[in-house]
């Protein structure tokens, strides 16, 4: 569940800047390593409530600019399944966080982003085939008034044969898309 949670937050946090997604992608990399490291270790350290059945983690990563803080996130798990996320800035106040739905077999079904006001920003729906892979993501965002949508095919080994990218926006409407294709030789087109 956890890497069906970093698929979404990757989703939900691309931008078409490459930098910008580079930098997301970066620190996805890092989140996906931490809580690997995590849940491969047998010691209870990281554990910060342990009640029943239920266990909930904390994760915190902080980013540091010349040797400067320049940004922190939080992570809340429970039960090996990503619940909230907080972002804060370099003086440490919450500038945004998510929170993460899922449905009763662990898949998430949505992630919505509130700014430091709670004001909702962000609003991602996922829908799944019936094999649990995501066929659509449905992302609204800059304060609701820019649709990102994305629809994924499969071949029959899962592999994703074809991504395509919808966007309007609250004032031009429908704006160009993208369909990427992988060819027989693996090649993206």
């Amino acid at each position: 569940m956890i890497y069906v949670s970093l698929l979404v937050y990757s989703l939900i946090h691309t931008s078409s800047t490459y930098n910008y997604t580079y930098m997301k992608l970066t620190k996805l990399i890092t989140i996906g390593v931490l809580i690997l490291l995590i849940f491969s270790c047998d010691s209870d350290e990281s554990v910060i409530e342990k009640t029943g059945e239920k266990e909930l983690i904390k994760v915190e990563q902080k980013y540091y600019t010349e040797g400067i803080l320049s940004e922190s996130y939080t992570y809340i798990i429970e039960n090996k399944t990503l619940k909230e996320s907080f972002s804060y800035d370099k003086d440490g106040l919450l500038t945004y966080n998510y929170k993460w739905f899922y449905d009763n077999s662990g898949k998430t079904t949505s992630v919505k982003g509130f700014s430091a006001d709670k004001t909702l920003i962000q609003d991602a729906s996922f829908i799944y085939d019936e094999l649990g892979r995501i066929t659509k993501n449905v992302n609204k965002q800059d304060n609701l008034t820019l649709t990102v949508t994305r629809e994924f095919t499969y071949n029959q080994d899962n592999t994703i044969t074809s991504l395509s990218n919808y966007e309007s926006d609250d004032e031009s409407g429908s704006l160009p898309f993208k369909t990427f294709f992988i060819n027989n030789h693996g090649l993206i087109l």
